[in-house]
C-alpha cells in the first residue's frame, strides 16, 4: 500500500490486487473523488516539454516557435536513442567476434 496526495491535496491510500487478468486498482479518497491514473499519466507526458518549452521562450522570446522546439526535441531523442542502442550494440558484437571495436 503507498499513500500520497493527488492533485487536489487529497489524501489517497492506494491498493493494487491482481485477480488473474481482471487487475482491479482500488483507491480511497477522503474529501473527494479522483482519477490519479489520468493525472500521473498526463504529468509524465507533459514533464519533459515544460523545460524544454520554458528555456526555448527564454532565449528566442516567441511561444509558437518555443512550443514547436518543445515538441520536436522528445522525437529528436527518440531517434538519437536508436542510433546510439545500435552503435553500442554493433560494437558489442564486433568485440565477442575478436574483431577491432568501433569508435566514435
Amino acid at each position: 500500500m503507498r499513500s500520497a496526495y493527488n492533485a487536489k491535496g487529497f489524501f489517497e491510500k492506494h491498493t493494487v490486487s491482481a485477480q488473474g487478468r481482471n487487475s482491479q486498482r482500488e483507491m480511497e479518497v477522503s474529501g473527494g473523488t479522483a482519477s490519479p491514473v489520468v493525472g500521473e499519466k498526463l504529468q509524465s507526458g507533459l514533464a519533459p516539454l515544460r523545460p524544454t518549452f520554458a528555456v526555448t521562450y527564454l532565449l528566442i522570446g516567441d511561444w509558437l516557435v518555443s512550443g514547436a522546439v518543445a515538441l520536436i526535441e522528445p522525437c529528436m531523442n527518440t531517434v538519437a536513442f536508436y542510433f546510439h542502442e545500435l552503435f553500442w550494440a554493433t560494437r558489442k558484437e564486433r568485440q565477442e567476434a575478436g574483431l577491432a571495436p568501433l569508435t566514435a
